[in-house]
C-alpha cells in the first residue's frame, strides 16, 4: 500500500515527501510499517505486529463515508532489563 494520503494534499502543503502541514497549522507524518518498525526497534523494543489498519469513518450528518489507513504497531520493551540508550 502506498502512503496515497500525501498524493491528495496539495503541493504547497507538503514540506517534505512523508510531511504535510494541516489546514490547522500542526504537521502530520506518513509512517510505512518499515519505517515505524525500524525506528522502535532502534529504540530497543520488538516488534510483535506491525501494518495497515484500514477502517471506514462514517458521517451520519453529513451523509459522507471516508476511507482512513493508519500503521498499527504491536511493540514490547526487552524482557532481560536490558535497556539500550
Amino acid at each position: 500500500m502506498a502512503l496515497s494520503t500525501t498524493c491528495r494534499m496539495p503541493p504547497a502543503q507538503r514540506l517534505a515527501p512523508n510531511l504535510c502541514r494541516r489546514q490547522d497549522g500542526t504537521t502530520a507524518y506518513f509512517f510505512t510499517p518499515a519505517q515505524l518498525s525500524r525506528q522502535c526497534e532502534a529504540a530497543g523494543f520488538a516488534a510483535r505486529e506491525c501494518d495497515w489498519a484500514c477502517t471506514r469513518l462514517v458521517n451520519r450528518g453529513r451523509g459522507v463515508t471516508m476511507r482512513r489507513v493508519f500503521v498499527h504497531g504491536l511493540f514490547q520493551r526487552p524482557l532481560d532489563g536490558t535497556q539500550r540508550s
